[in-house]
């Protein structure tokens, strides 16, 4: 029996110096691609990618090699091999980018000048030349031909510097031109269409002959042309601005209401008709152009009109559609429709213009209360019809014959928080108490104090890529959550959702978006929570918690955070 005890500590003793041998293999891994990121970036910062072209090149094929053996669990002796020789190649360029550096010193200012005008989107002929005989003139570098390289040298800048020459004239042109600044000024682009689109056309052959590098006489004769154009559909836009000031005001109401961004089909399609009324008036045809700019006036109010309601009632709009969801218009019947009443006053105080905005919140915010109050009662009928709770208990807790034993009173503070204690010497605001501890299994959440802040980072919820629906698993572990958040009956909740980086910025920002709103969505319809304190917010890629260039710290990053304040 000794024996027998003796060789599984044995077993158990080698078991352990494996996994720490693992761990620490990963652990060297880690560094080693960070020290790998760190030196490619360093290299471009000495420019090093420009001077060093091919050799850059190979270094970046190596990281992406071993980038994706590591996201394939290749071996890590192979994924070691990779990223030695991109340390390798980095290493000799570094050794030599200091030498090449000064031969080509006044080539680096003069391209990088350049760069800084766009030269290389406004100045594309000479930009390519430039670029061309400089990459020929590092190849002889190479080669050890330094009397072909100072030779290279005087056309290599002549290039470079009339490329920043001509992409700092077409900057000018897009950027600073007074009549075309004039032009957008007066909303020529809507109101004078006909004239304002002959100036973009000439504008346009503009700047193709600053990129091809054209006579710069016959180019500036072309701008002359093109500002006249301009200054001509500015003309026609005050015509425009002096005849349909009204039609103007109904759009400058839209818009101050958010139509733009709450109600934008709606005012997309306004303005497309706006257009088609300045460019009839344009033309001389005045009655097209009236018939029109109704239809136009008709359009800007209703995208006012919507965008007003989304914004005064799109709170009240979700606890009605909640109240549904738990079936009060069968539980809670004459609340949910006083709820529904007062959202539909205030959608007729809207398109009937005869309101102001404190009436509207007012009446909003009494819709609210009422919807609150429907899913309230919905759910205490619905918890004692499955016998959850009594009839005694529901009549003691409300206290109807003056009962001092207040059982919703017990409730409210059943999860007091503890007593303020130091953290890192400074006194906090808020606690994590002992008994939350044990409501999560250690894979499934971590919860970490930050200042006046609780942040419950959920762990357990593996979203796929570009996933954001909730699997069985996810909400058991939110069920968890949401005991948790009973531990603080006042705090304001903050669901945060996080995406890793390979998607597009702005399709990252909706996903983390999506995740965000189920997840808070979840947890209304799970708990009595006042959807006053819950929002949800997404932040794409924007808060890695770790490096975002393997699968598991891409899918770390994708993740839910519950922050309570």
């Amino acid at each position: 029996m000794i024996q027998s005890c003796s060789n599984i500590l044995k077993v158990f003793s080698i078991l352990l110096l494996f996994s720490a041998g693992i761990l620490n293999a990963q652990k060297n891994q880690e560094e080693l691609f960070n020290e790998a990121s760190s030196s490619l970036n360093l290299v471009v910062d000495e420019s090093g990618d420009v001077l060093f072209p091919k050799e850059y090149a190979d270094a970046v094929s190596h990281y992406q090699t071993a980038v994706k053996y590591k996201e394939k669990s290749k071996s890590p002796a192979d994924i070691q091999i990779e990223l030695e020789k991109v340390i390798s190649i980095l290493t000799k360029i570094n050794d030599s980018v200091e030498e090449r550096s000064k031969t080509f010193g006044t080539v680096l200012i003069a391209r990088q000048t350049a760069v800084e005008s766009s030269a290389d989107r406004y100045a594309i002929k000479y930009w390519n030349a430039a670029e061309d005989k400089f990459m020929n003139a590092i190849e002889d570098h190479s080669d050890n031909d330094y009397e072909d390289v100072q030779n290279a040298i005087p056309p290599v800048l002549d290039n470079y510097y009339n490329a920043k020459k001509y992409a700092d004239f077409a900057n000018n042109l897009a950027f600073h031109w007074t009549p075309l600044n004039n032009a957008n000024a007066s909303l020529a682009n809507l109101l004078a269409p006909l004239s304002y689109l002959h100036g973009a056309a000439k504008l346009d052959k503009i700047l193709e002959s600053i990129s091809g590098g054209e006579d710069m006489d016959q180019i500036k004769i072309s701008v002359d042309d093109a500002s006249a154009l301009f200054n001509k559909s500015t003309e026609n836009a005050k015509k425009f601005s002096g005849r349909y000031s009204g039609l103007l005001r109904i759009r400058k109401d839209a818009e101050t209401a958010g139509a733009e961004i709450y109600a934008s089909d709606l005012w997309n399609a306004a303005e497309e008709i706006l257009s088609e009324t300045a460019l009839a008036f344009e033309k001389d045809r005045t009655e097209r152009a009236v018939e029109s700019s109704l239809d136009a006036a008709l359009k800007y109010l209703e995208a006012k009109h919507l965008a007003v309601r989304k914004q005064i009632l799109s709170k009240t709009d979700e606890l009605i559609r909640l109240a549904e969801k738990e079936d009060a218009d069968e539980y809670a019947p004459k609340t949910f429709n006083e709820s529904k009443f007062l959202a539909k006053s205030v959608t007729d105080m809207i398109y009937s213009d005869d309101y102001d905005y404190s009436n509207l919140k007012n009446l909003a915010a009494q819709a609210e209360a009422k919807a609150v109050l429907a899913i309230n009662v919905s759910r205490t009928i619905k918890e004692v019809d499955s016998n959850k709770n009594s009839w005694e208990d529901l009549i003691l807790a409300w206290n109807i014959f003056g009962n001092r034993d207040n059982i919703a009173h017990e409730k409210q503070t059943e999860y007091a928080l503890p007593v303020t204690k130091e953290v890192g010497g400074a006194a906090q605001t808020k606690r994590i108490p002992s008994e939350v501890a044990g409501i999560f299994n250690p894979n499934e959440a971590e919860i970490l104090e930050s200042g006046d802040e609780i942040i419950l980072r959920i762990t357990g919820i593996k979203f796929q890529w570009l996933g954001y629906s909730l699997d069985d698993n996810a909400e058991k572990i939110l069920d968890r959550a949401i005991q948790v958040l009973k531990y603080f009956p006042s705090s304001t909740i903050t669901v945060a959702g996080h995406n890793d980086y390979v998607a597009a910025k702005i399709f990252n920002q909706e996903i983390s978006q999506r995740r965000a709103d189920n997840v808070r969505t979840y947890i209304l319809l799970h708990s009595n929570i006042d959807p006053d304190r819950i929002v949800a917010v997404g932040y794409g890629e924007t808060l890695p918690i770790t490096n975002d260039k393997t699968f598991e710290g891409r899918e770390k990053n994708r993740r839910i955070e519950l922050i309570i304040k």
